[in-house]
């Protein structure tokens, strides 16, 4: 779970704000969660939960619904006064068991996936992200192996004003 615009406030107003919303989102996710379950804090603005015992991705709804509207309460400390949002990847490990570092970088993959298309949300981690993930690791690796190698040529074609013939400019 990562605090959306989080940054944006400990810039804004100041560390020791940013720090006491920290504290109270972690309160609130505390209560928001059950005993059994496990929350830490693994980044400036990032939560892990860990949540025990549900039998499908149906199961996690309520508890991720529970949670974000947790997050989502207005927030005050008397000079500062915000309307918090949360977004949120998630793995689940199903039937067969993952080692917790692929969970971990799944949920990972699944909550940068959901900050690009539904902030305030969560979004599932899924075999098809995996391959989308793959293909744009592939893909950056050959653009900085050309870049290297010098593969690149640039071509000009000139851009035609058509009342006139004349060229106005020219685009690469």
């Amino acid at each position: 779970l990562d605090l959306d615009h989080f940054r944006f406030v400990e810039r804004t107003f100041s560390q020791r704000h940013g720090e006491r919303l920290i504290i109270e989102v972690a309160r609130r996710l505390r209560r928001s969660v059950r005993r059994t379950d496990t929350l830490a804090r693994v980044g400036p603005d990032s939560f892990a939960l860990l949540i025990c015992d549900l039998a499908n991705e149906r199961a996690a709804l309520p508890v991720l619904d529970k949670a974000l509207a947790a997050v989502h309460e207005h927030y005050s400390d008397g000079s500062l006064t915000l309307k918090l949002s949360a977004t949120v990847g998630v793995d689940m490990p199903g039937n067969g068991a993952r080692a917790q570092g692929v969970v971990v970088k799944r949920a990972m993959e699944a909550l940068a996936r959901a900050k690009e298309t539904a902030r305030g949300g969560f979004r599932f981690y899924d075999d098809a992200l995996d391959g989308k993930m793959r293909s744009r690791l592939s893909l950056e690796g050959e653009l900085r192996r050309a870049l290297v190698e010098d593969q690149f040529v640039l071509h000009y074609q000139p851009r035609v004003q058509l009342d006139n013939g004349a060229i106005h400019s020219v685009e690469a």
